[in-house]
């Protein structure tokens, strides 16, 4: 479990973790989290909040605005049954996890304001570390796996 001032100051972040765990009002208006599905008064991360927040750090330095990202995560959510979809390795890991991401695409159709890019292969998938992209590299290497690697 992590303070939000912890989340923020281990990923390198300016009091964000807690607007993206538990949603804020700002000017009057009010923004819905984005990484539990709705607010609590818990002002506490879980270790599943820590890592959604890691992924959601990677998107926004790689310039994914958070509108973009908010309905993703949501729809994604439904779609894997789990609370933490971007911590989820279905996502980026399995071999059917890219197709997942475009029929989201195709469901929010113009509620993106950017595509989101998504190469298909067939049933290919690039040998070795070709298959990561930069963000999941670092990320691949940052983990202690056990048993087989993907």
């Amino acid at each position: 479990m992590y303070s939000f001032t912890q989340v923020d100051s281990i990923l390198g972040l300016r009091a964000t973790a807690s607007r993206w765990i538990n949603g804020y009002t700002r000017k009057g208006k009010s923004y819905p989290p984005v990484v539990r599905e709705e607010r609590t008064s818990s002002q506490i991360a879980t270790w599943g909040e820590f890592v959604e927040c890691r992924f959601l750090s990677e998107y926004r330095h790689a310039g994914v605005p958070l509108v973009n990202l908010r309905p993703v995560v949501g729809i994604l959510r439904e779609e894997l049954q789990t609370p933490y979809p971007l911590a989820s390795s279905a996502v980026w890991l399995r071999q059917d996890g890219k197709e997942l991401v475009a029929r989201v695409q195709t469901q929010l159709g113009d509620k993106l304001e950017e595509e989101l890019r998504v190469v298909r292969t067939g049933d290919i998938m690039l040998p070795g570390s070709l298959a990561w992209t930069d963000p999941s590299q670092r990320f691949h290497d940052a983990i202690l796996w056990e048993g087989e690697q993907i």
